[in-house]
């Protein structure tokens, strides 16, 4: 049986390291296919209830602020772990990805299987590219997600 991907990037094109969930989205992009849809997001987390709704499985790419080395990537199934506190006290969304979770499961009970990759940013002003670290990030970023998703093709 196929599984449906959605591999969502969150994030503001205008908020310099919150546009890494965007960049690495459209670099993946290219990988789309009948079963893997990508998707652009702000983090509203209606919005993203919207967007994971039918999938089963939702690979979610966003900038976090957990105290970590800028660049670092996290990876958290959510199907054997939760999301670290500290990875949820910042969000330049007023209700992003966690709440979206939490409000799935209380309204519908259940989720797609989530894979959230975090990429630990430093600069989240108005204006300015992606800062230096976060930059480098992104070709392991890209690596990390197509060896999950071909990992989740072939099973």
């Amino acid at each position: 049986m196929t599984q449906k991907i959605k591999i969502i990037g969150v994030g503001n094109d205008y908020r310099s390291d919150d546009a890494v969930g965007l960049v690495a989205v459209r670099e993946l992009k290219t990988d789309s296919s009948g079963s893997i849809t990508t998707l652009e997001s702000s983090g509203e987390a209606t919005s993203l209830l919207q967007m994971w709704g039918d999938a089963d499985v939702a690979v979610i790419i966003d900038a976090v602020k957990s105290g970590k080395p800028p660049g670092t990537i996290h990876r958290i199934d959510t199907a054997s772990a939760p999301i670290p506190d500290a990875m949820t006290a910042f969000s330049s969304h007023s209700l992003g990805v966690t709440e979206a979770i939490a409000l799935q499961k209380e309204l519908r009970g259940v989720l797609p299987r989530i894979i959230l990759y975090g990429i630990e940013g430093v600069r989240f002003e108005l204006g300015g590219d992606l800062s230096e670290p976060v930059s480098r990030s992104i070709p392991r970023l890209i690596a990390m997600v197509r060896k999950d998703i071909a990992a989740l093709v072939g099973s």
